[in-house]
C-alpha cells in the first residue's frame, strides 16, 4: 500500500464487526484499527517503542513484491526478495521481528503483497493459471512459515478491464480455498468500469464473500480536472457509501485515512502529518491545508480524522491508517496532536488498560452502572471481547477463565464460539440477556448467583450446556440446550420457548416452568418423544431415557396444581405454585411424581382409565391422548423391573 508518486489515480487500503454470519469469511468481528508498518520504518518504530499497540487491532506489514511468489515452488527460495519498497532488498528478518512484537501484544499482523507500482504483476499472475497456482502455494507457505495472521493483496492498477477484475477475483477465491488466515484487499475507492450497465470496481462482487476486510484507500483523491486534492471529508464519505452500495457489508468495510499531506499541484510531493502540525504557528485541529516551504499541502487534521473515525464507528468495520510512522510524536511517544489517539477513542473506545484485563490466565471484563452490551468471540487464535464500541483482543492460549461482570443495568452478552474456557457472566442487578449465537457455552454453576434475572437464547446451530442446576428468567431454544446427566439437577425458568428446530435435553433431570402453559410444555415432550423413539425434530428430550435398554424411564409432565393434589410434598426442594408446569425424569406410570411406581399410581391410572381422562396425572404415560392397555404395559414393565427412587 505504497503512496502514489507519479500518477493522479486515487487511493488505497475489518476485521469483521459484530457478526455478519451470511458472509463466508465473517464469523466474528470487533471494530478494526489497522495500521501500516513499512519495512523501512519498522526497526525504528519497534526499537523506540513508538507503536501504541492499545490503539490497534492489526498491523499491515508493507510490502512484498508479488512477482517473486509466482515462481515454481521448487525454485522459490526465501529469505530475501529481489525487490523491496523503494528498490531495496527486503529482508524477512524485520518481518519476523514485527510478528514477534505484534503477537506479544496479542495483535494480528498481515503480510502485504503489492502496492502502488509493486502491485502491477498481480494482474499478470492472476491471468496465468500456472503463475496463479504457484502464487497461492508460495504465499500460503510463506505466511505459515513466518506466522503472520493474514494476507493483504494490494493491486493498484491505473486502469482496469472486466477480464482483469474477474481474474483477480479468481485469485482471491483460490487463496481463500488454500488458507484459513485472514484475507483482505486494498482498493482504489473510485476506479471503476461499467459492465452490462452496472458499475464494477477493482474487485468483483463475488470476491467479497472470500474476504475478511475491504480496505478502501480513501486518500490521494482527485478533483474533476484531475488535480490532487488529498482526502476531503465529504468525498471520502461518498466513496465509502458507494462501496457499501456495491455490496460490501459494513463489518468488512474499512475506512482508509492518511497520516500525511499531499501537494495540491504535484502528485509526487508529500509531507508527514508531524511536519505539517509542527509547521503551524498556532496549532489548529480544524486545519486541513497548509503552505510549507512554498508548497501547499492538503491533509487531514484532528477534526477531520475525528469525523471520519466517528463515521467509521457508526457505519463501517473500522479504520485503516497509512502510515503509523508519520503520526505526531514527542520523545517517541504519541502526544496530544496524535491522530491515532483520536481513532483509538472513536473506534475502539478503550484506554491504555481497557475494560478487560488478563492476570494469571484469568480474563476479567468490567461493566458500568449503565446497560452494557458485551460481545465475546474468537478471531483466529485470539479471543476478542467488546463492550459497546470498545474492543480488546487476547491470545487464546493465554486465557483459562473468563469473567464478565456487568454490574448494574440491563446487561447483555453476545457469545460467539468456539472456545472451551470456563466462562462466567455476572450481569448483576437488572434484567440481563445471554445470546449464544455460535459455538458452545457452558454454565459450570448456577447463573442466578451472579444475575438477578437472566434470559438465555440459543441460536440455530449453537449449544448451551448446563453442568449445574439453573435458575434463569427465560430460555429460548432455537439450537440445542442440554442439562448434563447426573447429580439430580433441575432447571427453573419463568419462561420456555422452543422453536421447530430447537432441542432441550433434560437427560435424567427435572424442569420447572413458573406460570407456564402445560399444554405447550406437554407438546414439546410429545414431539421429542415421538412414540417412544425420542427422535423428534424438536422439543424436550431425555437422552438418558432413550438409552435406557429396559425402557422403564421417560419424562412426565403435570401442573403444579396436579402435583399438589397427587403428591402434596415438595418438588426439587420447593413447593410448586398451582400455575407451574413440572417435568420430571421418572418411571413410566409414576403418576404422583414420588419417584417410584406403586399401588397408588395404579389407583390414579385406573381412575383416569375409567373416567376417560388423559395426561400424565391420569395415567397417559406415552402421550397418545388416552389411558389404555399400552399405558398399563409401560407401567407394569416399570413396576416389575424396579429400580431406585428417582
Amino acid at each position: 500500500m505504497k503512496r502514489r508518486t507519479s500518477r493522479p489515480i486515487s487511493h488505497r487500503r475489518s476485521q469483521k464487526a459484530v457478526f455478519d454470519m451470511l458472509e463466508a469469511r465473517t464469523l466474528f468481528s470487533a471494530p478494526a484499527v489497522i495500521g501500516y508498518l513499512t519495512d523501512e520504518t519498522s526497526s525504528a518504530m519497534l526499537s523506540n517503542n513508538k507503536v501504541d499497540w492499545t490503539a490497534l487491532t492489526h498491523v499491515n506489514y508493507f510490502s512484498f513484491f508479488p512477482q517473486d511468489f509466482s515462481m515454481a515452488p521448487a525454485s522459490y527460495s526465501p529469505p530475501q526478495f529481489s525487490t523491496g519498497w523503494n528498490g531495496g532488498v527486503f529482508a524477512t528478518s524485520k518481518l519476523d521481528d514485527a510478528v514477534t512484537a505484534a503477537h506479544s501484544h496479542s495483535k494480528k499482523i498481515n503480510l502485504v503483497i503489492g502496492g502502488w507500482g509493486y502491485g502491477d504483476p498481480i494482474s499478470t499472475i492472476a491471468n496465468n493459471p500456472t503463475q496463479a497456482s504457484n502464487f497461492v502455494t508460495n504465499v500460503v507457505s510463506f505466511a505459515n512459515a513466518h506466522n503472520v495472521d493474514g494476507i493483504d493483496l494490494d493491486w493498484e492498477p491505473s486502469s482496469i478491464t472486466h477480464n482483469d477484475v474477474t481474474a483477480y477475483g479468481d485469485l482471491i477465491a483460490a487463496l481463500d480455498a488454500a488458507t484459513t488466515k485472514e484475507l483482505s484487499v486494498a482498493v482504489n475507492p473510485e476506479l471503476n468500469i461499467t459492465v452490462s450497465g452496472q458499475k464494477e470496481y477493482v474487485i468483483p462482487k463475488t470476491a467479497i464473500a472470500h474476504l475478511n476486510y475491504v480496505n478502501v484507500m480513501d486518500y490521494d483523491l482527485a478533483d474533476i480536472p484531475g488535480n490532487p486534492i488529498g482526502s476531503p471529508l465529504a468525498q471520502s464519505i461518498t466513496d465509502m457509501g458507494n462501496w457499501k452500495t456495491y455490496g460490501v457489508p459494513a463489518a468488512k468495510l474499512i475506512f482508509g485515512v492518511p497520516f500525511y499531506g499531499l501537494s495540491s499541484t504535484n502528485w509526487g510531493v508529500t509531507a508527514s502529518y508531524q511536519a505539517l502540525a509542527d509547521a503551524q504557528g498556532t496549532f489548529d485541529p480544524a486545519r486541513d491545508q497548509l503552505t510549507m516551504g512554498g508548497t501547499t499541502y492538503n491533509f487531514n487534521g484532528p477534526n477531520t480524522i475525528h469525523a471520519k473515525a466517528q463515521w467509521a464507528a457508526a457505519n463501517a468495520g473500522g479504520v485503516m491508517i497509512w502510515q503509523l510512522s508519520t503520526d505526531h510524536f514527542t520523545n517517541n511517544a504519541l502526544d496530544s496532536k496524535s491522530l491515532l489517539s483520536i481513532i483509538k477513542a472513536d473506534v475502539l473506545g478503550n484506554t491504555n488498560t481497557g475494560f478487560a484485563t488478563l492476570d494469571s490466565g484469568v480474563l476479567t471484563a468490567a461493566g458500568t452502572s449503565s446497560d452494557d452490551v458485551f460481545t465475546l468471540g474468537v478471531n483466529g487464535s485470539n479471543i476478542v471481547i467488546q463492550r459497546g464500541a470498545q474492543s480488546q483482543s487476547f491470545a487464546m492460549s493465554s486465557v483459562n477463565k473468563i469473567y464478565i461482570n456487568g454490574d448494574a443495568g440491563d446487561d447483555s452478552l453476545e457469545f460467539y464460539g468456539p472456545m472451551t474456557n470456563l466462562i462466567t457472566f455476572n450481569g448483576g442487578s437488572g434484567y440481563d440477556t445471554l445470546n449464544v449465537n455460535a459455538g458452545t457455552y457452558t454454565f459450570f454453576a448456577d447463573a442466578h448467583a451472579g444475575n438477578d434475572a437472566l434470559y438465555v437464547s440459543v441460536a440455530p446451530g449453537a449449544t448451551v450446556n448446563f453442568s449445574a442446576s439453573q435458575h434463569i428468567d427465560g430460555l429460548n431454544v432455537l439450537g440445542t440446550a442440554t442439562l448434563s446427566a447426573g447429580a439430580s439437577k433441575a432447571l427453573w425458568t419463568n419462561g420456555l420457548t422452543i422453536n421447530s428446530s430447537g432441542k432441550l435435553d433434560l437427560n435424567n433431570n427435572d424442569l420447572i416452568v413458573a406460570g407456564g402453559s402445560k399444554s405447550t410444555i406437554e407438546g414439546y415432550v410429545r414431539t421429542a418423544y415421538n412414540g417412544g423413539a425420542w427422535n423428534g425434530a424438536s422439543g424436550i428430550f431425555s437422552t438418558t431415557a432413550k438409552n435406557n435398554a429396559s425402557f422403564t424411564t421417560t419424562l412426565g409432565v403435570e401442573s403444579g396444581a396436579e402435583f399438589n393434589t397427587l403428591n402434596g410434598g415438595t418438588f426439587n426442594g420447593a413447593t410448586p405454585a398451582a400455575s407451574d408446569v413440572l417435568v420430571k425424569y421418572t418411571y413410566y406410570g409414576d403418576v404422583n411424581f414420588d419417584g417410584t411406581v406403586d399401588g397408588l399410581d395404579y389407583i390414579f391410572a385406573d381412575n383416569g382409565f375409567l373416567s376417560h381422562q388423559t395426561g400424565w396425572a391420569n395415567g397417559d404415560a406415552n402421550y397418545d391422548g388416552a389411558v389404555d392397555g399400552l399405558d398399563y404395559i409401560f407401567i407394569d414393565n416399570a413396576f416389575l423391573t424396579g429400580g431406585p427412587t428417582l
